[in-house]
């Protein structure tokens, strides 16, 4: 727990296990009902690939993680915001080749697929937020079609969140560059948005991460400054670090160990 997110004392954070045979990445935070819900990437060597699972929070217990979103194909990045009452879910499904949107039935462990936003892409990491009126969506797109996400941050707009179409920005990529393109979470505060960039390290996927604040974006232009950075240094032995969220006095952040 921190007051705020720009100074949480990471090294102070408590550890999650992975349980075994899996392991937990991508955390994404809301409330219900006074509770604290952390949404994860919860990948299955068996199976060999993610699913989505969902871990309650409070300062004196964390529950065990429980699967509450499966497909026949990868899911992971669990983005989950609130709208008109309604909880949604844009989990990463770019084996499906589909930007897809979820609604909670029964919060937190039923899922329905209500839309699918976008076919025939491989896009990965979608954040979806509503501003100035409008529906915008920033998400990692694959068009060199070799299987590289990380290089392309992509802008949407739509007048609804399940309108049939999304309108892309005329300066997509409004990113191209690997060093930060790659989103690693959304911090909403007040009026402000700040997005969560991955570092991409040399053959380490994830090495570190930044926060941008978004300071300009509209149907014609983007822009975003780096305020700070962090490395994957507030554990002993760790090797990367790629997503990072905060909501209502809780951080949550994930890390990779050296092997």
């Amino acid at each position: 727990f921190a007051m705020d997110w720009k100074d949480t004392v990471l090294w102070k954070s408590k550890k999650i296990p992975n349980p075994k045979g899996r392991f937990l990445a991508d955390p994404f935070l809301i409330s219900h009902k006074g509770s604290n819900f952390c949404f994860v990437e919860d990948y299955d060597f068996k199976l060999n690939r993610g699913l989505i699972s969902v871990i309650e929070m409070s300062r004196d217990k964390i529950s065990d993680p429980e699967i509450v979103l499966s497909e026949d194909f990868h899911l992971s990045y669990p983005y989950i915001f609130e709208y008109n009452g309604e909880k949604y879910m844009c989990p990463e499904t770019h084996q499906a080749k589909e930007i897809r949107l979820y609604k909670s039935s029964e919060f937190p462990r039923k899922w329905e697929l209500v839309k699918v936003l976008m076919s025939g892409v491989s896009a990965v990491d979608s954040n979806i937020f509503r501003l100035h009126g409008k529906w915008w969506m920033l998400t990692n797109i694959d068009t060199s079609k070799t299987g590289e996400h990380c290089s392309e941050l992509h802008l949407f707009f739509s007048k609804d969140l399940l309108d049939d179409i999304w309108h892309p920005h005329p300066l997509n990529p409004i990113i191209f560059n690997s060093e930060i393109a790659r989103n690693g979470g959304l911090i909403i505060e007040n009026d402000n948005l700040y997005r969560v960039y991955q570092k991409q390290g040399w053959d380490n996927y994830g090495e570190g991460l930044g926060v941008s604040r978004i300071v300009k974006i509209n149907e014609f232009e983007y822009q975003e400054d780096s305020i700070f950075e962090i490395s994957p240094s507030f554990f002993d032995n760790i090797k990367g670090v790629h997503t990072y969220n905060y909501k209502n006095g809780l951080a949550v952040i994930d890390f990779s160990s050296i092997t």
